[in-house]
């Protein structure tokens, strides 16, 4: 969800929401859908302040939350003359839900990555679309090996390049991942020493607000956080329509629907202290 504000917007106040009495990942789900109704991303809190492009996957955004996929950040896929992007969407999880929902969309194609609190392992199809046209520059040898997501030209018609802005990073011994991998081979990867990329979205979400450690150590425990990368360039209205599907199929037997809550909950205190 890319904050892009105009002047207008910016001088709006930010949502206020009583994310220190959050309890459960239902709680979480409710507050996410109280931003996404206002069109306000969580790191700004700003109505209205998110991207425009996301106005194409708002509907489906908003349905996985409603489903128990708690949603952080997303782009659709988009395939113009200057920009390339990859249909996205990172969010958080049941961690017992995770597996049959990641080896769902495996199955189709889908590039996963699930992080709990110590690792991110990462699973790809047997081979990769190839990057944008033959304009891309040539990477240096020691380069760190990625995933772009989107990816950018610039530059007069004569002299062109290509230039990755968003990238899923991958350790050194996936080399040449953008050539594919050998024919009906599938590729998996526990990454260890890069970090967990769970600490890291919610510490970009979340950090700013007031959560309970009570509630932090449950999420700790209990999620996971998804990324959900489909490899084609360009695609959008499919790869949602497949994670919906999925989503949908294996969250039903949930306890509790999420439903949207449009005004701050009454006679909850804003902030409440950790």
């Amino acid at each position: 969800m890319t904050t892009t504000q105009p002047a207008s917007q910016r001088r709006q106040p930010p949502i206020s929401y009583p994310w220190g009495t959050l309890k459960t990942l239902p709680d979480l789900a409710k507050a996410v859908l109280h931003y996404l109704s206002q069109g306000a991303t969580l790191t700004s809190g700003v109505p209205g302040s998110l991207d425009r492009e996301t106005d194409s996957v708002l509907s489906g955004l908003t349905t996985m939350c409603e489903n128990g996929f708690i949603t952080l950040s997303s782009q659709p896929g988009l395939k113009a003359e200057k920009i390339w992007q990859r249909f996205y969407v990172t969010g958080i999880l049941p961690a017992d839900k995770a597996p049959l929902i990641t080896q769902s969309l495996q199955s189709h194609n889908f590039i996963t990555l699930v992080s709990n609190t110590e690792t991110t392992t990462m699973h790809l199809p047997a081979s990769l679309p190839p990057l944008p046209p033959s304009t891309s520059p040539t990477p240096p040898k020691d380069a760190e090996p990625k995933i772009p997501l989107t990816v950018t030209r610039a530059g007069l018609p004569s002299a062109t390049f290509w230039r990755s802005m968003t990238d899923i990073p991958l350790p050194d011994k996936l080399e040449n991942l953008m050539e594919g991998a050998a024919e009906g081979e599938k590729r998996e990867v526990v990454m260890e020493d890069e970090g967990s990329l769970f600490e890291h979205h919610f510490d970009v979400n979340f950090a700013k607000f007031k959560l309970k450690k009570s509630f932090l150590r449950t999420l700790m425990r209990e999620a996971v956080v998804v990324t959900l990368v489909w490899p084609e360039w360009g695609d959008t209205e499919g790869p949602m329509s497949k994670v919906l599907e999925v989503i949908k199929k294996e969250m039903e037997q949930q306890p509790e629907s999420v439903a949207v809550e449009t005004e701050t909950p009454a006679g909850l205190p804003v902030e409440v202290t950790a």
